[in-house]
């Protein structure tokens, strides 16, 4: 063990007699907030057909054992529970795991980092991860907001075909400035894969956005989840098609959003923008939006051919 080859050659899938001393360990590396982000991913795990924890890699030499795990989502996505500590062991997991990743063609696979944590960032970026998002999260008081008419019309998402739908998302994707290179590694099926994991009826609160009732070509997106348990309206992506963008729609996109969320038992309105995204960051702040949350989104990231 006094060489960096036996750090590395220690690393090997979890046998499931061990798994619950390998998710301790994880439990152990993560914050509060991450504690329960990360009972919520087990549970949510166990659940589904035939769980995969190939994942679930620990470092066998020691005991308890030091673990990592990536978590696969539908749509070549994960997500990746860091291990405890910065040393060598640590970063050998993290080789592991980037190996596991890469063998089982995963194009996103992201670890959330506190802002105040850069040991751990950068661990991250030593494995070869790299930031993609500094995410602000944003919430307004839908009782502060002065409600008027908004410019633009929402229509059911289930209206449109199945292509429709992910074309548009395409398009809204197209030269955004929030998050670019999750859009270079994600297509809009993928996306789309990803909300619907939000909720069973994920769709119940998604609409296409027309600047008129009579036309045909809708020009932006509003994909919002109701957590009704803690009284928010949540968007999930919201954006304009590129044509569309710097004419005010933007302003009305939103007043739209706040429109629909004025519902019995929602109070709030919550979304999250990427921090370089600087016209976004400006709208919102505007429309009476206040950050009380922040993190780090560190990726391996694996853009689509062609």
């Amino acid at each position: 063990m006094n060489n960096r080859q036996d750090v590395h050659d220690q690393v090997m899938e979890c046998p499931e007699a061990m798994r619950r001393d390998a998710l301790c360990s994880l439990a152990a590396a993560q914050d509060s907030a991450g504690q329960r982000a990360l009972a919520a991913a087990i549970q949510a795990f166990t659940q589904t057909p035939a769980p995969d924890w190939s994942g679930l890699l620990h470092h066998a030499a020691n005991y308890p054992a030091r673990a990592v795990w990536v978590q696969p989502f539908p749509g070549n996505m994960a997500q990746l529970w860091r291990p405890q500590g910065e040393d060598a062991e640590a970063h050998a997991l993290l080789q592991a795991a980037r190996k596991w990743v890469e063998a089982h063609a995963i194009r996103l696979c992201h670890c959330v980092v506190m802002p105040n944590k850069p040991a751990q960032a950068a661990l991250l970026s030593a494995a070869g991860m790299q930031r993609v998002a500094p995410i602000r999260y944003l919430s307004a008081a839908l009782k502060h907001h002065n409600a008027r008419a908004s410019h633009v019309i929402l229509r059911p998402w289930c209206e449109l075909a199945p292509l429709a739908a992910q074309s548009l998302i395409e398009q809204v994707q197209l030269d955004s400035l929030d998050s670019p290179l999750i859009s270079e590694a994600l297509g809009a099926a993928e996306l789309l894969q990803g909300f619907y994991r939000q909720s069973p009826q994920a769709d119940r609160h998604w609409f296409a956005v027309y600047s008129s009732p009579h036309d045909l070509q809708p020009i932006g997106v509003l994909l919002m989840v109701l957590r009704q348990a803690q009284g928010v309206m949540e968007v999930l992506l919201m954006g304009l098609v590129p044509t569309c963008r710097r004419q005010g729609l933007g302003r009305e996109l939103l007043q739209a959003a706040f429109n629909y969320s004025a519902q019995p038992g929602v109070t709030r309105l919550v979304l999250t923008v990427d921090a370089t995204n600087t016209p976004a960051r400006c709208l919102y702040e505007n429309a009476g939006f206040h950050p009380y949350h922040s993190e780090d989104i560190y990726a391996w990231v694996h853009t689509r051919a062609g």
